[in-house]
């Protein structure tokens, strides 16, 4: 019984954990994109945002 629920715990944050950096990811390349369009202040919008949560490479 306690295996099963270490087991089930350990699934659950594997899950939220893995999630996030998916957003994440994607609001880093977004970031990127919209420094290739010249819009500066909506990177920084992004990677601000990124740096808030703890992202280093934001």
């Amino acid at each position: 019984m306690k295996t099963k629920l270490i087991f089930l715990l350990s699934l659950t944050f594997l899950f939220l954990f893995g999630c996030s950096s998916v957003v994440l990811a994607d609001d880093f390349q977004e970031g990127v994109g919209a420094i290739e369009k010249g819009d500066y202040k909506e990177a920084r919008k992004l990677w601000l945002s990124l740096a808030e949560h703890g992202d280093v490479s934001a």
